[in-house]
């Protein structure tokens, strides 16, 4: 079995990597997903709707998000994910977000 770190670096890398649906499928099936801000994507998503509603809504990016991990932290079974993500929305506007993914190991939040 992975360690809580090999976990959440997996997670990290898919998420590093534009791969979203192979990060979010990595999540429990009764996770709940928040996007904080303002942006029309920010609300709380089921794991479902990130598959069904947020992957397809990143793929109409004019430059899809990415996010610079600027620290993992570890503790236990419990991994804290800093972030901060920037891309063009599909309105041709900057998106510039800090993200917050928690529970990664335990698969059970993510903020964003």
């Amino acid at each position: 079995m992975p360690s809580t770190r090999e976990t959440a670096q997996k997670y990290i890398d898919f998420v590093a990597a534009l791969k979203f649906a192979e990060a979010f499928k990595m999540l429990a099936s009764d996770a709940k997903y928040r996007i904080i801000g303002k942006t029309p994507l920010s609300k709380t998503y089921s794991r479902a709707d990130l598959l069904n509603v947020l992957v397809p809504a990143l793929a109409e990016f004019k430059q899809p998000p990415t996010l610079t991990f600027e620290e993992l932290i570890v503790e236990g079974n419990r991994a804290v994910a800093l972030a901060s993500g920037h891309g063009i929305s599909p309105a041709g506007l900057p998106y510039d977000q800090p993200h917050l993914c928690d529970d990664l190991a335990d698969r059970k939040r993510c903020h964003h």
